[in-house]
């Protein structure tokens, strides 16, 4: 269960660290949104937080077969447009 506590002229709500690793707010910063049922909080998007690993895990998991198709492909001369 979270407490309030006074932190100089503020409050404070204080969580259990069990609940911090549950939700994954560890190291993280916050968003606090008023909803009808009381406070919703939740930790503010990082856009490309993880743009490596998942560029990383899509050229993982692609197939190699059309790369190779247009590697053993014949070189002709015949007149192409670009």
């Amino acid at each position: 269960m979270a407490h309030m506590i006074q932190i100089g002229n503020s409050k404070g709500i204080r969580i259990p660290q069990a609940i911090i690793k549950q939700t994954g707010f560890e190291n993280k910063e916050l968003a606090f949104k008023v909803v009808p049922e009381g406070l919703l909080i939740t930790p503010v998007p990082q856009p490309r937080s993880q743009w490596a690993e998942q560029v990383e895990q899509a050229l993982t998991s692609q197939s190699d077969v059309a790369d190779q198709e247009w590697l053993d492909a014949e070189l002709t001369d015949e007149d192409t447009t670009w």
